[in-house]
């Protein structure tokens, strides 16, 4: 399957299903740990007016139709600090 998403996570909470707590998934059938967070991203790239969302621990887009960008700041220290999407 091809995911046709980029995205930037914090890489403890990438495929973290526990984060998703209450989130909209879409219907897909589920076979490893990670999935159904998988499923929390593929909800917000489809179903978003834009194809592109943010939620409390990165920011994803459909990447298929290449409209959008995810631009990414970071500190001095190496941290990020800002992260946006961006229309093409």
């Amino acid at each position: 399957m091809r995911s046709i998403q980029i995205g930037l996570f914090d890489a403890s909470n990438y495929r973290n299903d526990a984060q998703i707590m209450g989130m909209p998934i879409e219907s897909y059938k589920t076979y490893q740990k990670g999935d159904l967070w998988y499923c929390a991203m593929c909800y917000i790239t489809n179903h978003s007016s834009q194809g592109a969302g943010a939620f409390g621990y990165g920011v994803i887009a459909d990447s298929d139709h290449k409209s959008h960008i995810v631009v990414s700041k970071k500190s001095w220290e190496g941290e990020f600090v800002e992260v946006e999407i961006l229309k093409k």
